[in-house]
């Protein structure tokens, strides 16, 4: 029984387009593939990696593949190897580059192969070719389809939300989003007050609720926050209603969480008045997992609306903040 693959292609290094064409070519001849379409060239700029790169040209393939999943990331590497490309530097030049991005309703981590890529959600120059051809196709960690995730890139606000329990790592790296982006938090109390939602989040120096810890209390006390309460007090600043037109078409909204994953994970516990909180909050573009001890893993397990990026330095402020503000760069140029 065969798969749905979708492809990634990039290059920016030589004659791209007949890198790419002789690319789809040798696509088209694989054993136990038979293309389906394939997206036209989109011109790109690369996004992080050394400087003084060259543009890519990038496009999208969709095929039916007889093989797995790990046989089909070899026959990529082959080809790969074929147009002449070295794996020597992290997002550096390269002569042709073939990502497996989906691979039908598969979810693989491995230290070889991770399906769907970890990174598709977040890059408009693998979105934007998908979208072409496989705007339907389901993106299995968020459950949003291509065409979907496209567009949500361009939802304003712009707002990267850190997940993870509270840890120092995690704080650095708010701070320097806060330094480096043009950036508002939540903290900041923009705009009008949050309509009355039926709760009341608890006063300075108040004790938590006296009643015996129930599962949403708990599974709170294990993520670092505190009662319910202020959980919806977090929710409730993230509010629509908050947010002026300035910030809406212009800055970046920041948070240190990120309530939404959470609520996802709790929506069970919650009552109606609760959910509504949910309806008119702000949805991350993207959230960052920061998390050195790994309490949130990456899996089907962890339920999010919205792209989830786990970072390729797990303890490095620096190279986190980096990768970042390189996605942000990358979702809204300067």
């Amino acid at each position: 029984m065969s798969e749905l693959a979708l492809i990634g292609l990039g290059s920016n290094l030589g004659d791209r387009r007949a890198i790419l064409d002789s690319a789809v070519a040798s696509l088209s001849k694989t054993p136990g593939m038979l293309l389906r379409r394939v997206s036209s060239y989109h011109e790109t700029v690369p996004v992080g990696g050394p400087s003084g790169q060259g543009n890519y040209l990038n496009a999208a393939v969709l095929a039916d593949v007889e093989s797995d999943a790990f046989t089909l990331l070899g026959q990529l590497q082959s080809i790969e190897e074929t147009a002449g490309r070295a794996r020597k530097e992290r997002w550096g030049e390269r002569t042709l580059d073939l990502d497996l991005l989906i691979f039908g309703a598969r979810f693989l981590s491995t230290p070889k192969l991770n399906v769907p890529h970890p990174k598709m959600s977040v890059r408009r120059f693998v979105l934007g070719p998908a979208s072409e051809i496989a705007p339907e196709l389901v993106h299995l960690p968020t459950r949003m389809s291509i065409r979907s995730l496209f567009n949500h890139l361009d939802r304003k606000p712009h707002y990267v939300a850190l997940a993870g329990p509270p840890n120092t790592l995690k704080s650095e790296v708010f701070q320097r989003l806060l330094r480096e982006l043009p950036s508002r938090t939540v903290a900041e109390r923009p705009g009008p007050a949050v309509p009355d939602h039926n709760f009341e989040a608890p006063r300075q120096g108040q004790s938590p609720e006296t009643m015996s810890e129930s599962p949403v209390e708990k599974r709170l006390r294990q993520l670092g926050h505190a009662p319910k309460a202020e959980f919806l007090a977090r929710l409730a600043a993230l509010s629509l209603y908050r947010w002026t037109p300035e910030v809406m078409r212009s800055q970046w909204l920041v948070t240190e969480d990120c309530p939404l994953i959470e609520f996802e994970s709790l929506q069970v516990c919650y009552s109606r008045p609760d959910q509504e909180l949910v309806l008119n909050a702000i949805t991350p573009t993207f959230a960052v997992v920061v998390d050195p001890d790994e309490t949130l893993r990456r899996g089907p397990s962890l339920i999010a609306r919205f792209p989830v990026i786990w970072p390729e330095s797990k303890e490095d402020a620096l190279a986190i903040s980096n990768e970042i503000l390189a996605i942000c760069s990358s979702i809204s140029p300067a």
